[in-house]
C-alpha cells in the first residue's frame, strides 16, 4: 500500500522535478559549446551574422555583446526553443520560438543556447545559429545656431539639420534668461518647424535686449536635449542712424575670400572677433585687381583705375580723408614699411603704394590732403586717444596676406596674426572707449563672386551675424555717417549706410562724437576690487531701471554668467560673485530698453 501523501508535499515535489519546465529556461548543453571560440558581430547594422553551422540543439555559442545595443538571435530552423544567458549560464535573459530580441544592460559575454523546444531537448539536425546587432536611434541636437537679420524687434535662426532626421521636426526657444526647456521665466517667445525646415524669424522682440536662440530636436516619443546658440542684441536705432565713434580703425587684408576666412583655423583671431562683434556673411569686394578697390572704399569711385600700375597724377575728386578735415576731424594711413612720411613712391620693399589709396590725394589742391597724413605704421600712437578720427591701416605684402611668406607660409594666418600682434591693444581698448575696429579685405582670390569677410568689433556693435549685402561704398557711407559727416564721397552718397548692427543708449549717446560725454559716461559703471578673486562689486553712478540685465562674457565674446537685478537706482552697489571663473580678462555689460554699460575686469588668483 502506497503512502497518502498530503497534497502540498506532492505538489513540492513535483516542483523540484521540472524547474526548468515550468519557467522555460534552458541551460542544458549535452554537445558543448560550438564554436570553441567567443563570437563576435562584425557590422553592428541590423544583418544577421552566422555564428555557427552544422550546429545540434543542445548547444551553445558564445557571443560578444555592447552594452545599449539591440541583439536578435535566431536558427536555421523556425520553430527551435532559444535561450540567451550570462557568460556562466546561470542567470537567463530572454527565450523564447524563432526569433528573440534583446537590449544589452552590460558589456561583456552571453551564451546563445538552441534546444528542440522549451522542454530543453536535444537533438542532431544541422542548423545553423545566427545573430544580428543595431545600434538604437537616438534623439540628436540639431547642429550650430546662427543669428541674422537683426533688427530693433526681429531677427533670423537658423541651425544645421540634426542627423538622424527628427520625425516631428524642431522646437525652439528665444530667451532673455534661463536655459532651453527651463519653464516660463525668462522666456520671450517659442514655436516649432517641421523637419525640412532648419531657420524661423523671430518676431515682437524688444529693441536693444540680449536674447539667447535654443533648438532641439523632436523625433516624436522623445526630444534632444536643447542646443543654445551665440547670444544676440537686438539694435535699437532709428531709421538711418549710426553711432559717431571717437576714432575708427580700418585694417585691410588682401586677395582673400570669406570662405577662406570665416570659420577656418588658419583665422582664430578674426574669427573671434566676428564672434564677439558684427559679423557681414554677404560682403562683396567690386572689382579685380587690388588697387580699385581700396579707391572705392576710400573715395566711393575706382577714379578710372583698373589695374595696379603706379598712378603720377594726383586726384582732385571728393575723398574720405578731405570730407574729415572739412569737418574738423583728422585723417591718416599708417603703413607697414613706409619708408618716410608723405612717401610717394611706388615701392619699398614690402610697401606697395598701390594699396595706400589715400596717398593719390597729397598735394595742396582740390580736395587734396597734407603729406603728413601719410604715416609709416611706426607712427602709430601707443596711446589710443592721440589716433586720428579715422585711420586706415595698411601692413606689407607678406602680413596682409597678398603674399606666402615665412615662417608661417600661410598668407591667411599672416593677415589674422599680425591683426593680433599688432591691434589687439586697440582692440581691448575700443570697446569701452566709443571707439571702432573694422576688418575687411581689397577682394577675394579671384572668384567669381568676389566674396570678403568684414567684421565690426567694437562700441556699440550689437553681436550677430549679418546677412544683408554691403560693398565698400556700404562700409564708407558707414564711416561717413558714423562721424557725422553731411558730404559723401563718390557712389558712398547713394549707398545705404550699415544702420542695423548698432546697439543703442551705449556708452555714448549714437548723436554724440564728444570725449567728454565718454569720459563722463564711462564713469557710470565701476568695479571693484579689480583685478577680483571671488567676487566683484559694481557701482552704479547714474542708472534707474526697473530691470537690469547683466551678463559676463569672455574675451572671445562668448556668455559665461548672467543674471538681473530689479529696482536699481542711482548710486547702486550690486555684488556678482565670480569664484567660478577662470583666471583671465572679462567684460561685464548691463542692459536695458535705454542703457548698455560696459566695462572690464580681470580675475587673478
Amino acid at each position: 500500500m502506497k503512502p497518502n501523501l498530503p497534497l502540498t508535499i506532492r505538489l513540492f515535489s513535483i516542483l523540484l522535478i521540472v524547474p526548468f519546465n515550468l519557467f522555460a529556461q534552458c541551460f542544458t548543453a549535452p554537445y558543448g559549446q560550438k564554436p570553441s571560440t567567443t563570437q563576435t558581430i562584425t557590422n553592428c547594422n541590423g544583418n544577421y551574422q552566422t555564428l555557427a553551422s552544422n550546429c545540434f540543439n543542445g548547444e551553445y555559442s558564445k557571443v560578444n555583446v555592447v552594452n545599449g545595443n539591440i541583439y536578435s538571435f535566431k536558427s536555421s530552423k523556425s520553430g527551435d526553443y532559444i535561450t540567451i544567458s550570462d557568460n556562466n549560464g546561470t542567470v537567463s535573459f530572454v527565450t523564447g520560438n524563432g526569433i528573440v530580441t534583446w537590449k544589452a544592460t552590460f558589456t561583456g559575454v552571453v551564451r546563445f543556447y538552441t534546444h528542440t523546444n522549451s522542454t530543453c531537448a536535444s537533438d542532431t539536425r544541422r542548423k545553423k545559429r545566427m545573430a544580428s546587432c543595431t545600434i538604437p536611434v537616438t534623439c540628436t541636437s540639431p547642429g550650430t545656431i546662427n543669428t541674422s537679420s537683426i533688427t530693433n524687434n526681429s531677427a533670423t535662426i537658423s541651425w544645421a539639420a540634426a542627423s538622424p532626421t527628427p520625425a516631428n521636426g524642431y522646437n525652439y526657444e528665444i530667451r532673455t534668461s534661463g536655459t532651453g526647456g527651463s519653464g516660463s521665466s525668462g522666456l520671450t517667445t517659442s514655436g516649432s518647424t517641421t523637419a525640412a525646415v532648419t531657420s524661423a524669424n523671430i518676431t515682437g522682440l524688444t529693441p536693444g535686449t540680449v536674447y539667447t536662440p535654443y533648438v532641439r530636436s523632436n523625433c516624436g516619443s522623445s526630444s534632444s536635449s536643447y542646443r543654445a546658440g551665440a547670444a544676440f542684441t537686438t539694435t535699437n536705432t532709428g531709421a538711418g542712424t549710426v553711432p559717431v565713434f571717437s576714432h575708427i580703425v580700418v585694417v585691410i587684408g588682401e586677395n582673400t575670400s570669406a570662405g577662406s576666412v570665416f570659420g577656418s583655423s588658419s583665422a582664430p583671431y578674426i574669427n573671434a572677433l566676428a564672434n564677439a562683434g558684427a559679423k557681414f556673411t554677404n560682403s562683396f569686394a567690386l572689382t579685380h585687381p587690388s588697387q580699385p578697390n581700396y579707391l572705392q572704399l576710400y573715395s566711393g569711385s575706382n577714379q578710372g583705375v583698373t589695374d595696379d600700375s603706379y598712378i603720377t597724377t594726383k586726384f582732385t575728386t571728393a575723398n574720405l580723408g578731405r570730407e574729415l578735415i572739412n569737418a574738423g576731424k583728422s585723417y591718416t594711413t599708417y603703413s607697414e614699411g613706409l619708408p618716410s612720411v608723405g612717401y610717394d613712391g611706388a615701392t619699398s620693399g614690402l610697401y606697395a603704394r598701390k594699396h595706400n589709396p589715400a596717398a593719390n590725394w597729397m598735394g595742396t589742391g582740390t580736395n587734396q590732403i597734407p603729406t603728413t597724413t601719410n604715416q609709416p605704421f611706426t607712427a602709430f600712437p601707443a596711446n589710443f586717444n592721440n589716433l586720428p578720427a579715422v585711420s586706415f591701416v595698411i601692413p606689407n605684402l607678406c602680413n596682409d596676406g597678398h603674399d606666402v611668406c615665412a615662417p608661417l607660409n600661410n598668407s591667411v594666418r599672416q593677415f589674422d596674426s599680425w591683426i593680433q600682434n599688432n591691434l589687439d591693444g586697440y582692440k581691448q581698448w575700443c570697446i569701452n572707449n566709443n571707439s571702432l575696429l573694422i576688418v575687411s579685405y581689397d577682394e577675394d582670390d579671384f572668384s567669381s563672386t568676389n566674396k570678403i569677410a568684414t567684421v565690426f568689433y567694437g562700441a556699440h556693435v550689437a553681436t550677430a551675424s549679418y546677412a544683408q549685402t554691403i560693398n565698400h561704398y556700404n562700409v564708407l557711407r558707414t564711416i561717413e555717417d558714423a562721424n557725422g559727416l553731411t558730404t559723401h564721397a563718390g557712389a558712398a552718397a547713394s549707398s545705404s549706410t550699415i544702420d542695423y548692427c548698432w546697439t543703442a543708449a551705449s556708452i555714448t549717446a549714437i548723436t554724440s562724437s564728444s570725449k567728454e560725454a565718454t569720459a563722463n559716461k564711462s564713469k557710470d559703471i565701476s568695479i571693484f576690487p579689480n583685478p577680483a578673486k571671488d567676487k566683484i562689486n559694481v557701482f552704479l553712478a547714474n542708472v534707474n531701471s526697473k530691470n537690469l540685465r547683466w551678463e559676463i562674457l569672455d574675451i572671445a565674446g562668448s556668455k559665461i554668467k548672467t543674471g538681473t537685478v530689479a529696482n536699481v537706482s542711482k548710486g547702486s552697489r550690486i555684488e556678482i560673485p565670480v569664484d567660478n571663473l577662470n583666471n583671465g580678462i572679462y567684460q561685464l555689460r548691463f542692459s536695458d530698453y535705454s542703457n548698455v554699460l560696459l566695462n572690464r575686469f580681470v580675475i587673478a588668483r
